[in-house]
């Protein structure tokens, strides 16, 4: 089941490339592993994922000990929100960061980073909606 549902995702990520002029590789297919059991990610990563997104850290911490050294050769996305407490070890398990919301969580970031002599890639969430429970930057604050 979930090689063929890859494939369909796969099918209209092509689709869809070709349509707007751009190259089906350059589309990076983040496979969200929520409510995932470990072995349902184990047969996503025999199928060909490599990129796995998590909105909570310690599930990602026990998913990737859970798949070992498969683990290794993944990239992990922190895709939910992110307390600036728990930055230390998000930066031991993420890749890269989707949901930086703040400049404290910036600078935290920063600061934790550059202790651990590491560079790691994040993708600033903008808030485009008064609802109270979102979060990210406000647009003129970019």
């Amino acid at each position: 089941m979930i090689r063929q549902n890859l494939s369909c995702v796969k099918d209209k990520i092509s689709e869809a490339a070709k349509k707007a002029g751009r190259s089906p590789q350059d589309i990076i297919l983040v496979c969200v592993t929520k409510t995932a059991t470990v072995e349902g990610l184990r047969q996503g990563i025999g199928c060909g994922i490599t990129d796995i997104g998590e909105n909570r850290l310690q599930e990602a911490v026990s998913k990737k000990a859970a798949v070992g050294e498969l683990a290794n050769a993944l990239r992990w996305h922190m895709i939910g929100h992110l307390q600036t407490n728990k930055v230390k070890k998000a930066l031991e398990v993420f890749d890269l960061i989707h949901s930086l919301d703040s400049m404290a969580l910036a600078h935290e970031i920063d600061k934790r980073a550059g202790s651990l002599n590491k560079r790691i890639d994040c993708l600033v969430e903008v808030k485009t909606s008064a609802e109270p429970g979102k979060f990210g930057v406000r647009p003129q604050d970019l």
